[in-house]
């Protein structure tokens, strides 16, 4: 009867303890819209392609889209600033490139052990070449969870 109430009390602790309610994606996305001067939102006709940049090697993350008003793109835990190379591709096969620098923290967020690690960031700077990108202006510095702010406003220059 003493070991059936010590089996009882294993159970009954054990599934109480995993009632964790983990995020079902615990990637961080940054997500910036396109504007123009006057805080217009702006679209952009041509085909558009995100290349992100570490150690001199580019990888695809965003291929190819069309009529894109804003881009959510993921953010890197191990690297102190973000390179993203912005690859604009028209009709007639001109392409232009402008590349954006974020520099950021990396803040580890720990829910609980069943749920795994993920890094929460804040935006420290951002900087960006201007071929057709005019400016870049932060609106929310902190990247989390929340995939419904944007972070980033990107004022295109007037065609």
């Amino acid at each position: 009867m003493k070991n059936l109430l010590y089996i009882l009390v294993s159970v009954l602790t054990i599934s109480a303890c995993s009632s964790v309610d983990c995020p079902l994606n615990n990637r961080v996305y940054s997500k910036s819209g396109f504007y123009v001067h006057g805080d217009t939102a702006k679209s952009i006709a041509d085909t558009l392609t995100v290349n992100l940049r570490v150690n001199g090697k580019d990888t695809i993350i965003l291929n190819k889209k069309t009529g894109a008003h804003d881009i959510q793109l993921p953010v890197s835990f191990l690297n102190n600033v973000d390179t993203l190379a912005l690859v604009v591709n028209n009709t007639d096969g001109f392409s232009v490139t402008d590349s954006i620098y974020m520099e950021k923290t990396n803040e580890l967020h720990f829910e609980s052990v069943e749920c795994g690690p993920c890094y929460f960031h804040e935006i420290v700077s951002v900087r960006s070449t201007n071929n057709f990108i005019d400016s870049v202006v932060v609106k929310k510095k902190t990247l989390d969870y929340d995939l419904s702010a944007e972070h980033m406003y990107i004022y295109l220059k007037r065609q």
